[in-house]
């Protein structure tokens, strides 16, 4: 359902846009996250079905697929956590600097 949330939200807000991308000054950005929701949610639909087919199958291949999809995505989010870590020095004036220029 998640993933699904995150496809149907996305969409809608790289069709319907004017709010959000009145709210932030560079529009390159905005679509970038939205490109990155959508393929987000997607990647999750596709892994959440594989695994609900293997669980009614009672089938062993689409089960191990389903957990080696898992793995790799939670390794990602732990390197991408070690990655932000290391580089808040760097990130956190940025963001500062963003959420600033939003209020504005």
């Amino acid at each position: 359902a998640l993933g699904l949330a995150g496809v149907v939200v996305g969409v809608w807000m790289l069709v319907d846009h004017t709010f959000i991308v009145s709210l932030t000054q560079e529009e390159s950005n905005y679509h970038a996250g939205l490109y990155i929701m959508i393929a987000t949610g997607s990647l999750l639909l596709i892994v959440s079905f594989l695994g609900c087919c293997g669980a009614f199958r009672e089938s062993q291949c689409m089960l191990v697929s389903f957990f080696s999809c898992l793995l790799v995505i939670v390794v990602a989010q732990i390197a991408a956590g070690a990655w932000l870590y290391t580089h808040r020095g760097e990130i956190e004036p940025l963001t500062k600097r963003a959420f600033a220029e939003t209020i504005k």
